[in-house]
């Protein structure tokens, strides 16, 4: 069972980061007045439903601490983001994309981690489980 949990988070997180690079190409669509910027509103909640779903799944699958903080840190990032659009201060707001940078830096190591533990056949990420050369 922790095996398709797993998968499922690899696969969410892939999803997610697919989904995350849109965003980018919506923003300029609203911004630069191609069209409004409610598809990227509603990406974005999207998004944020998925990293919810996320922690959920790395914490039902014990996946593993990496990549339960790396869930829990997304989810986090998703709500600063919210809350920097909200703020309704310009130079407040003027910090939405850098977080979505980190957001997006954020969810490629969850996609990483989840194809590592794809690969070894493991429900926990790979990466903790290496031994240090020399101990």
């Amino acid at each position: 069972m922790n095996l398709t949990i797993s998968r499922a988070h690899a696969w969410l997180a892939l999803v997610a980061m697919a989904a995350i690079v849109l965003q980018f190409f919506l923003a300029g669509i609203g911004i630069f007045g191609a069209a409004s910027i409610q598809a990227h509103r509603i990406t974005g909640y999207c998004i944020t439903l998925a990293a919810v779903l996320l922690l959920v799944f790395a914490l039902i699958g014990q996946l593993g601490r990496p990549r339960i903080m790396f869930s829990a840190i997304l989810v986090a990032l998703l709500v600063v983001q919210i809350a920097l659009i909200e703020s309704k201060q310009p130079w407040i707001e003027a910090l939405h994309p850098l977080n979505a940078l980190a957001i997006l830096g954020v969810t490629a190591q969850l996609a990483m981690r989840g194809r590592g533990a794809a690969r070894s056949g493991s429900s926990t990420d790979s990466v903790t489980a290496r031994a240090v050369p020399g101990e």
